[in-house]
């Protein structure tokens, strides 16, 4: 770690003079609403890195399943060395996270030069990410309506992550904190329920005009039978019906029946370049 940098837990007092920084720094990867700032320094392992002007460096590491935890949060002071910087913060905080029983980083990326830096600092590339963009209000289905479509609540969480763990390998898995982090402002989480029994979910995030389906998950049990189209269009009209003009989404590369499926509903392919990285912290 340079010896000019120190790295520290964040504080809920920190938000003040945080938040506007955040703002300024052109390094920035952010994958939550900046305005939901609070909520994080209160519930996560928030790092800051420091020099005597004041911070230069912001790590937000958000455990998804068992010892994954993924980086959500990842900002460099204008005019710093990104590496040296990252580097400070991982240093710093690496400890901290092992005695949580965080064993694993991920961070999903399209970002060059973060994903260099990730790469310099050991971090294993794991694959690769299809973006996708829909701009349009059509919605050319309505999947199974013969599933009941509702929104959850905090009671529906353990059905929920076993959905998930039944439909993603442990890298990809969300955890409670992480499942309960959708039903905050500007956010929605829903299920698809057949005869009682969970058997989807979808969640997402808008802000202004733009939206972002975070998770479409069907158990494996009943894919192939137009449960995932039936989340999907329920996602988009809640997006409709909040002026939401722009919605993206993620999946991996190689998930041609995924692919099919938002490309069915409009959704064209933005890019290839996002990225996912995975490192193991040190014993």
């Amino acid at each position: 770690m340079s010896k000019s940098i120190s790295v520290r837990l964040a504080k809920s007092s920190d938000e003040r003079r945080l938040s506007p920084w955040l703002i300024l720094q052109s390094n920035s990867y952010i994958r939550f609403s900046p305005k939901a700032l609070g909520h994080w320094l209160s519930t996560q392992s928030v790092f800051v890195a420091e020099d005597r002007s004041g911070f230069v460096g912001f790590l937000l590491c958000l455990p998804t399943y068992g010892e994954f935890a993924a980086i959500i949060g990842l900002v460099v002071a204008n005019l710093w060395d990104v590496e040296e910087v990252i580097a400070a913060l991982l240093e710093g905080g690496m400890p901290l996270l092992r005695r949580r029983g965080i064993a694993a980083l991920n961070c999903v990326t399209g970002a060059d030069w973060l994903a260099g830096a990730l790469v310099n600092l050991d971090f294993q590339f794991s694959t690769r990410l299809a973006s996708y963009l829909k701009d349009d209000a059509d919605i050319p289905v309505h999947g199974n309506t013969q599933v009941t479509v509702r929104d959850l609540s905090e009671k529906d969480v353990p059905g929920v992550l076993d959905v998930d763990a039944a439909a993603f390998a442990p890298m990809w898995r969300q955890d409670e904190d992480l499942l309960l982090s959708y039903l905050q402002p500007r956010t929605y989480l829903i299920g698809a329920e057949w005869q009682r029994t969970l058997i989807g979910y979808a969640s997402g995030a808008w802000n202004g005009d733009r939206g972002h389906i975070n998770r479409l998950a069907v158990h494996p049990q009943t894919q192939g039978r137009g449960v995932g189209s039936r989340l999907l269009a329920e996602s988009l009209i809640r997006f409709r019906k909040r002026d939401v003009r722009h919605v993206t989404l993620n999946t991996q590369a190689d998930n041609e029946a995924s692919r099919r499926l938002y490309e069915r509903f409009g959704f064209h392919l933005v890019d290839l370049c996002t990225q996912a990285f995975t490192r193991r912290l040190p014993l």
